[in-house]
């Protein structure tokens, strides 16, 4: 079928092969299909094309399985565009749809850099150590969770806020203590 065909077009990173099938879809039954949407904004947002991305994944919002991917994407392409408060509204509701993905919260991070929110920069940094620190290959998110709670203690005592001091501390603490126990110290 087409839509099996567009989905394997965009997995090989063939845009234009995607699109036909996706095209010939909508010839044979008008629709959304989300999950064909998603491939392709993904795969345009990752060539550069941002303003052909958005109608593709906000079609795949249209689907529950595809829906906090295409909030994440969109975020992503508002953060590109400087257009921070669309990018904090789609990465918010990401976050909320993708509770412990890294995605969303680190460009939250970046958001609340942009616009120069330290705190909310430091809570979604300590958040981002927390999801890293979860990751089930443990070698993988250890270091980036250390690095992560250290930006945020590091932001933290900049600003001079105690408690998130103690957060950042704890978190760096744990995801140290999780290293030098695999013996990598």
């Amino acid at each position: 079928s087409h839509f099996s065909l567009g989905l394997l077009y965009s997995t090989l990173a063939d845009i234009n092969g995607a699109l036909k099938h996706y095209q010939a879809c909508q010839t044979i039954k008008r629709g959304v299909y989300p999950q064909l949407s998603l491939s392709i904004g993904a795969l345009s947002l990752q060539k550069g094309q941002e303003a052909e991305a958005i109608p593709y994944l906000q079609n795949a919002l249209n689907d529950e399985s595809t829906e906090p991917e295409a909030y994440t994407f969109l975020g992503h392409i508002y953060l590109k565009q400087a257009k921070y408060n669309l990018a904090l509204d789609n990465l918010l509701i990401a976050k909320k749809l993708l509770p412990g993905s890294k995605k969303p919260v680190k460009l939250l991070a970046q958001t609340y850099k942009e616009i120069g929110d330290e705190k909310l920069q430091c809570k979604a940094l300590i958040g981002l150590g927390n999801c890293l620190g979860n990751l089930r290959v443990p070698h993988l998110g250890e270091e980036n969770s250390a690095k992560r709670y250290q930006d945020a203690l590091d932001i933290a005592e900049k600003i001079g806020h105690k408690n998130l001091q103690c957060q950042a501390l704890i978190g760096l603490g744990n995801a140290r203590a999780k290293h030098r126990e695999r013996g990598d110290s």
